[in-house]
């Protein structure tokens, strides 16, 4: 970037020193040939033109190269939010799945648990009643 600056000022600064040497060769010439002068003159400003224009297109060219990069880099930005966003997604998801099966484990433990309990009451709901119907019996 820094060279193509040099190199424009440099280009620049040769035209600018052409022009001037032409000018001071055109007023030397001041008695000459009127057409010769605005051959000249014409050629000058022809030559400026084509600066300004080849000027305004390395900065277009710039420009545009700038623009590619910022652009590049905001898309690999991007890129990188999303591949980070699906790796977050993807551990949430594993963890809500590991969750859900300790939580599925715990519950069907507690359910085993509490049949059991029910079981034991159960039979000693019958031992009672038995231990009750024998004591009524005698």
């Amino acid at each position: 970037m820094q060279s193509d600056t040099r190199r424009l000022v440099s280009k620049e600064t040769e035209q600018l020193h052409e022009q001037i040497v032409a000018e001071a060769s055109a007023r030397r010439e001041g008695a000459g040939d009127v057409n010769q002068k605005n051959r000249l003159l014409s050629n000058m400003i022809e030559e400026r033109e084509k600066a300004n224009v080849e000027m305004i297109g390395e900065r277009i060219m710039r420009l545009e190269r700038f623009q590619e990069g910022e652009n590049e880099m905001r898309r690999k930005k991007n890129e990188e939010r999303e591949k980070e966003a699906r790796k977050f997604f993807s551990e949430l998801t594993t963890t809500a799945k590991t969750e859900t099966e300790a939580l599925k484990n715990r519950h069907e433990a507690m359910t085993a648990q509490t049949t059991e309990q029910l079981r034991e009451l159960s039979n000693e709901v019958v031992s009672i009643q038995e231990t009750t119907r024998k004591a009524e019996e005698r």
